[in-house]
């Protein structure tokens, strides 16, 4: 039954995040993997670019500083990452991936690719990188609303 939300591409959007969600929350499930896809998430950007600091993961990941900081308090619980004071300004924390991490690192993006691969049947690479191109526009758009939102506030 269509809605009159079915009309607007945000909702949609927002729907799809979410299907997308609970998709690789299964997959994971299903692998026996104890990792929020937003936990993966900060962990993917740890691999691509190890000792990082919060800060750093909170622009590249585009969280906020307290989810950031919730998700890698459990990583570290996990065993996933270690968090270390900088030694040039003692008030950052760097983080690491650990050997476990890197471990995961292989089954979690395998598990990913599944995910791509159910969720992108049927549409052709030209349609995949035109998706990809108009979801960057209204990432750069939220984003430059978000960065302007918080100097005015």
């Amino acid at each position: 039954m269509k809605t009159k939300l079915d009309e607007y591409v945000g909702y949609n959007i927002f729907v799809v995040a979410s299907l997308l969600k609970r998709q690789i929350f299964r997959i994971l499930s299903k692998q026996n993997i104890n990792i929020t896809p937003d936990q993966w998430i900060v962990l993917s950007y740890i691999w691509e670019n190890d000792g990082q600091t919060i800060s750093e993961l909170v622009k590249n990941s585009n969280k906020d500083f307290a989810n950031v900081t919730r998700i890698i308090n459990k990583l570290v619980k996990l065993g996933y990452v270690i968090k270390e004071h900088s030694k040039e300004d003692g008030r950052s924390v760097i983080v690491y991936a650990t050997k476990e991490a890197r471990i995961l690192e292989e089954r979690l993006n395998d598990c990913w690719m599944k995910s791509v691969n159910i969720s992108m049947k049927g549409l052709s690479k030209e349609e995949q990188d035109y998706l990809l191109l108009l979801l960057d526009r209204i990432k750069v758009n939220s984003l430059e609303f978000l960065e302007k939102d918080e100097i005015n506030e």
